[in-house]
């Protein structure tokens, strides 16, 4: 009896992914309420990022979990990266993507394929501020000119 107990609660856990992209600290903050304890019933399946220097693949990798890193500018063309991201989703077949800071927009594909589990919890304002800085600085730069 114990046993099917046991497989009934693994069975509970939301697979999440985290999508993220160069500072990664949208994704550090799901990494850190998971390690306190505050996601309990979600296991991350995979932190992917767009950029390796994020300080959430060190601590993705601390915490074991699968931590993977590509860009469109590793590939010959666009549509090549979303295929790559494409596959390596459906690799680790989410319940949950978590778009944390991801700057990028998601291929239609993914977006289909993984229809109502995908969430965006930093909305992006590209294309009118897509640039090296902080969003949140850029915003208040161009709320300052009156643009």
């Amino acid at each position: 009896m114990e046993r099917s107990s046991k497989a009934k609660k693994e069975s509970t856990y939301v697979k999440m992914c985290g999508l993220g992209f160069r500072w990664g600290t949208n994704l550090q903050a799901l990494i850190d309420a998971r390690k306190e304890g505050r996601l309990a019933d979600t296991e991350f399946v995979l932190v992917f990022l767009q950029s390796e220097r994020c300080v959430c693949v060190t601590k993705g990798k601390r915490c074991r979990y699968s931590v993977k890193s590509f860009s469109p500018k590793d590939f010959t063309d666009r549509k090549k990266f979303e295929e790559a991201l494409y596959d390596l989703l459906l690799q680790v077949s989410p319940d949950l993507i978590v778009l944390a800071g991801f700057l990028l927009k998601v291929p239609d594909s993914i977006v289909m394929h993984f229809e109502n589990r995908i969430i965006n919890i930093h909305p992006s304002l590209i294309p009118s501020f897509a640039e090296k800085e902080p969003t949140e600085l850029r915003c208040m730069k161009w709320h300052r000119k009156g643009e």
